[in-house]
């Protein structure tokens, strides 16, 4: 049987890649579509904010709670702080943990 996959989020890698370890360190299936990535193998250009994540139909219930939170945290840090740097810095010093609640 061919596993059904639904795309949750799309972002820069880095934003992407910590919420793919969240999802992953709650067991949840997950995979990555590196566009940028490809498109520099290739040899063109593709918008950085072109990284997808994609979860297990099954387990989308499951992973909701945990992008939505991840997204909760994102939007309320940049309320107060214009800048992506300080973001990444934060999200990855501090260990930000976006568990379900």
């Amino acid at each position: 049987m061919k596993e059904q996959y639904t795309k949750v989020f799309t972002d820069s890698a880095i934003l992407v890649n910590r919420l793919h370890f969240l999802l992953n360190e709650a067991g949840i299936s997950c995979r990555l579509s590196d566009n940028v990535e490809s498109a520099r193998l290739g040899g063109f250009g593709i918008p950085i904010n072109s990284v997808a994540l994609f979860v297990l139909n099954d387990e989308i219930h499951t992973a909701q709670p945990i992008i939505d939170s991840f997204r909760e945290v994102i939007q309320n840090f940049l309320s107060h702080n214009q800048n992506n740097k300080q973001l990444y810095i934060f999200l990855f010093q501090t260990g930000t943990s976006c568990s379900s609640r």
